[in-house]
């Protein structure tokens, strides 16, 4: 009895997405050493250099992505219950049509997780990290008239 659930469809379906999200957090983290660069160690970079480098790791960010969720697709997770397999199966065989049917493009969830992720970098950058301020050091308190201290 077969207990193996593939989720290679739903690997494939999302294939594009995940490519273009983790391009997006990449090159946001690239950006951030872009400036830090330009910050602490005054190396300027000029926009263009910075677009070459950006379209460079977006083209590695694909193809490296691309390789690791075409091994996903591969995958079979065994679900222990042939029952729950098969239903599992059917579902992830049958997805594609239900989801044009929803009218659910791989365009459309790149596009909600990009929005999303875009909502998110923009909070942290509305509300940067607080500052955080050391205290006065303690003066010790003045000698008291008559005492000996040692």
């Amino acid at each position: 009895m077969n207990t193996l659930v593939s989720i290679g469809p739903v690997v494939e379906f999302l294939k594009p997405a995940i490519q273009d999200v983790a391009a997006v957090v990449i090159l946001a983290g690239l950006g951030a050493v872009g400036n830090l660069a330009r910050k602490y160690l005054k190396i300027q970079i000029s926009s263009s250099q910075m677009d070459l480098v950006r379209k460079a790791m977006a083209d590695e960010v694909h193809r490296m992505v691309g390789e690791g969720v075409d091994k996903l697709s591969t995958i079979n997770v065994n679900v222990e219950s042939p029952q729950v397999a098969r239903v599992a199966n059917a579902a992830i065989a049958n997805a594609g049509p239900v989801v044009a049917k929803l009218g659910i493009t791989p365009d459309e969830v790149k596009a909600l997780a990009l929005s999303t992720i875009g909502a998110y970098q923009a909070s942290v950058e509305s509300n940067p990290a607080p500052v955080v301020v050391s205290p006065a050091p303690i003066a010790a308190p003045p000698a008291a008239a008559g005492l000996v201290t040692t």
